[in-house]
């Protein structure tokens, strides 16, 4: 299926993938709560309307029975039945609705699905088009940049930990000209992301996008997450920026 968007006054076509926010979250890019709730937040975008447990099976099914046959695809549901003898023995989820052991295998299914696959020439093609996960449907745990996934938590940890290091520190030895005691940070972005920590003078390889802040000494978690979400922002706008100069 094909979607459009508007590109100023013009309506652009793209290829998202209509059910990607079920792909996302089974490849770990939202924050998980519970998870029929989370489905039915992400089940209502795609429809615009209430899904109960019956019709978040049907809508996650659709697409895990991509990548099942159809021997494998009915021994999900007869093993989540509560009557089952996985259920009854082995399943250590056994307490759990119908409808949370189920959609659990499912998006097993969709997580182990590939999106990208090598051509002829050794380049990488996505094969199913996940876009960015929005975090108007769920709280966002991982971003998408240049086809390089970016776990806010792991950045944030460690932020964190740099600015705990830092306590160990002379105050006079990393205050700034503004007598700012922390160090610059920097999200690279290229074939995989980095952290680059002091002066930028050091940097030596400069390509991707980038974003770039400062790291107070005994820098606090919540403040750790605010300069994350501070880097990728940057590091998206630098990416989409490129895509324009080159486009």
């Amino acid at each position: 299926m094909e979607r459009f968007e508007m590109e100023g006054n013009k309506m652009k076509e793209t290829k998202l993938n209509p059910k990607r926010h079920f792909y996302l979250y089974a490849k770990g890019h939202y924050q998980r709560g519970d998870l029929i709730g989370d489905l039915k937040k992400i089940a209502y975008d795609y429809c615009g309307n209430e899904v109960d447990e019956d019709g978040l099976i049907i809508l996650v099914a659709s697409e895990a029975y991509k990548y099942l046959n159809e021997h494998n695809f009915l021994k999900i549901l007869r093993e989540a039945h509560p009557n089952s003898i996985r259920s009854q023995v082995l399943d250590p989820n056994r307490y759990e609705s119908y409808a949370v052991r189920v959609l659990t295998q499912l998006l097993i299914i969709l997580n182990l699905t590939v999106v990208k696959e090598e051509n002829a020439d050794g380049e990488y093609e996505e094969i199913i088009s996940l876009g960015e996960p929005d975090p108007e449907i769920l709280p966002v745990l991982s971003h998408i940049i240049n086809g390089v996934k970016v776990n806010v938590l792991t950045v944030a940890r460690r932020i964190s930990r740099k600015g705990l290091v830092l306590q160990g520190y002379n105050d006079q030895d990393i205050t700034d000209k503004d007598g700012n005691i922390g160090i610059d940070v920097r999200l690279q972005i290229s074939d995989s992301w980095y952290l680059h920590f002091g002066a930028p003078d050091y940097d030596i390889d400069h390509r991707g996008c980038w974003g770039s802040s400062w790291i107070p000494k005994g820098c606090s978690d919540e403040e750790a997450m605010d300069i994350t979400r501070d880097l990728i922002a940057q590091a998206a706008d630098s990416y989409a920026q490129s895509e324009v100069d080159h486009g």
